[in-house]
């Protein structure tokens, strides 16, 4: 499966649905366990929080707040910058990448800077802030509904911004000060294209309309930290409060999920089934805590971050959570420390993807769209992953231990 999917000879969810069917074929799963990914309240969640980021997005007002074409101000890229990491927080970062990429080619122009400079930040700065909240990124999403299936409690909402916070700090830093050192410039041809903008008249009722979609995604968030709510309960009653006020509608809340990225998690989590139930990952674990029984916490947390983010090096950061997730469970209850940040510590690295084009989404996206080659990642990504790694390791260190 892992050279299938390294070398993408086809499909990530075409190879994941083989190797799911054989395994549940082999016997390694049952049939409950093979389909259990797609009840997984984690993965419901995800869905329902596709289709209230979905519903912002479509707003007149978040249409307003991305424009960045404003005729009497200076819009520069660290504006950008900055404006990437604090959305990417609350919102799925993959289609905020897949707004920002044209609005990055436009600031370019403006600020006389290659849009080569600007797309692998604007992706890397997607995942920083996506690691700072429950919702940021899928990622921690299935993290935490591993965690459940494990025994553990979910995470909270802003859990991991105590311990990711300064790497993400420190990482936006390094953008800011290497983006136009580190990166080419690859010169592309800008055409010029004259459009004729209609301005129309919106009425008080249409704003506040507009309004609907961030109540529902505020009130979302405040339901999860009040009243303790899980986030699929109070995801799913925003969407019921974006169906009352008529702000979506059915058919147009399916179009915003999006199920080949659902579908490649569920059918992943019946993968992971599959390296507890064979043994694999206790295996792993006996061989891993036999050389590292007496290392410190920190080193710990520094293997769990380099083992997860190889596997984001090879495959998507989900399936990458999904299957050292257990490994790293294995492993740490048989060495007897505190599990808990050691999950928090792979849900950073899972999100870390710095060092391949392939690992993450928004690293796909703007690698086609820069014009980039595989080692631009892999130069600018480096630093950077170590920054991440050291500083989230010695965080999480004094925090728990």
């Amino acid at each position: 499966m892992m050279v299938m999917l390294v070398t993408e000879c086809c499909d990530p969810l075409k190879i994941i649905t083989i190797v799911m069917v054989l395994f549940l074929s082999l016997g390694y799963i049952s049939i409950e366990e093979a389909v259990a990914g797609f009840s997984n309240s984690a993965v419901l969640a995800i869905g329902a929080l596709f289709i209230l980021a979905g519903a912002v997005e479509q707003s007149v007002i978040f249409e307003k707040l991305t424009r960045f074409d404003h005729p009497k101000r200076k819009y520069k890229p660290e504006v950008l910058f900055s404006f990437i990491t604090g959305l990417s927080a609350f919102l799925n970062n993959t289609p905020i990448v897949s707004i920002f990429i044209p609005i990055a080619r436009r600031i370019g122009i403006k600020t006389d800077t290659s849009a080569s400079q600007l797309l692998i930040p604007l992706s890397y700065l997607s995942m920083l802030g996506g690691v700072l909240t429950l919702v940021g990124t899928s990622t921690n999403l299935v993290v935490s509904g591993l965690m459940v299936e494990l025994g553990m409690q979910p995470l909270g909402f802003f859990e991991l911004t105590q311990v990711a916070l300064p790497g993400v700090m420190i990482g936006f830093i390094y953008i800011l000060i290497t983006y136009r050192r580190r990166l080419p410039v690859i010169h592309e041809e800008h055409t010029i294209v004259k459009e004729i903008k209609k301005v129309e008249e919106i009425n008080i009722k249409s704003t506040l309309k507009s309004l609907y979609p961030f109540i529902a995604f505020l009130g979302t968030v405040l339901m999860t930290m009040i009243f303790q709510m899980s986030i699929l309960h109070a995801a799913l009653v925003g969407i019921v409060f974006l169906l009352i006020t008529d702000t979506i509608q059915i058919r147009d809340s399916l179009q915003m999920i999006e199920y080949k990225t659902i579908c490649l998690i569920a059918i992943s989590f019946s993968i992971g089934k599959a390296i507890i139930n064979t043994g694999t990952a206790a295996f792993i674990g006996e061989h891993l805590v036999y050389y590292t029984s007496r290392w410190s916490p920190f080193w710990v947390l520094i293997l769990v971050f380099i083992v997860t983010n190889v596997f984001t090096l090879m495959i998507t950061n989900n399936v990458a959570a999904i299957l050292a997730v257990p490994l790293v469970y294995e492993m740490v209850t048989l060495m007897n420390v505190d599990i808990r940040p050691m999950m928090l510590m792979t849900a950073i690295a899972a999100s870390s993807s710095f060092l391949s084009p392939y690992g993450y989404q928004t690293n796909i996206m703007v690698y086609h769209a820069g014009g980039y080659r595989f080692k631009d990642f892999f130069h600018y990504g480096y630093p950077l992953t170590f920054l991440i790694m050291v500083v989230s390791a010695l965080n999480i260190f004094i925090v728990f231990y």
